[in-house]
């Protein structure tokens, strides 16, 4: 039999170029190793706290802050947390003006994207906890992952507080957002404050009913009586 060795070359250099292809293609599917992706993480309780703990010191404030009530070693009462707010002013330099006659109006540039982006993140968390918890597909004690989603809660309501006292009425964005401008206009609407003070509220005794108690951590963590 006559052997066509122009035939069985085209037909190896065939399927080697299929065998690459597949090879390349295998290997563009695989997730990344030196990446977290979310798909990948939100899994066990033990990934929650660990997510959470990056933003303690973030959201929240040291009794000993300045956005307290207390200053240093010294206690100032109310007058600590309410300086620059509509209760009064101290003095008209630098940037205490903010509520003093005829300043009223709101600084020029995103002064509110750190606070929303605080709080994106947390609706973000708590969107993707109550999601696997109503899938059951989060591994750990399930008391941990109830307490993780209290924590997600009580930090959100330390921002809204934040942003209550310090603007009166807000938005009140309680989900991740779409990249959509309607939408996103619609949902940027002021809250009036007591509406904003009641989902502050809400927000804290859904936090209260998921947190473990003052003991559990020995107070180094959020907690159902802090909350």
């Amino acid at each position: 039999m006559k052997i066509n060795i122009k035939n069985i070359s085209m037909f190896a250099v065939v399927a080697t170029a299929t065998l690459a292809t597949t090879s390349c293609n295998d290997l563009l599917d695989l997730e990344p190793v030196s990446q977290i992706t979310p798909e990948s993480y939100y899994k066990s309780a033990d990934q929650l706290a660990s997510y959470l703990n990056n933003y303690y010191d973030s959201y929240i404030v040291t009794p000993f802050a300045s956005a307290t009530h207390g200053w240093g070693g010294w206690h100032d009462g109310k007058a600590a947390s309410d300086q620059n707010t509509d209760i009064f002013v101290k003095g008209l330099g630098g940037n205490t003006t903010k509520f003093a006659d005829n300043h009223w109006e709101v600084s020029a540039g995103k002064v509110l994207q750190g606070s929303y982006g605080g709080i994106r993140t947390c609706n973000y968390l708590i969107g993707q906890v109550e999601k696997g918890m109503a899938a059951k597909s989060i591994s750990g004690d399930p008391t941990m992952v109830n307490n993780c989603l209290g924590e997600a809660y009580f930090m959100r309501a330390m921002l809204y507080f934040n942003l209550l006292a310090n603007y009166g009425d807000i938005p009140v964005v309680k989900k991740v957002l779409i990249d959509n401008n309607d939408s996103l206009v619609a949902v940027s609407q002021r809250v009036p404050r007591n509406e904003v003070a009641r989902f502050i509220l809400s927000d804290l005794d859904v936090a209260a009913k998921n947190l473990y108690a003052r003991s559990v951590y020995n107070g180094q963590r959020l907690n159902k009586e802090a909350a």
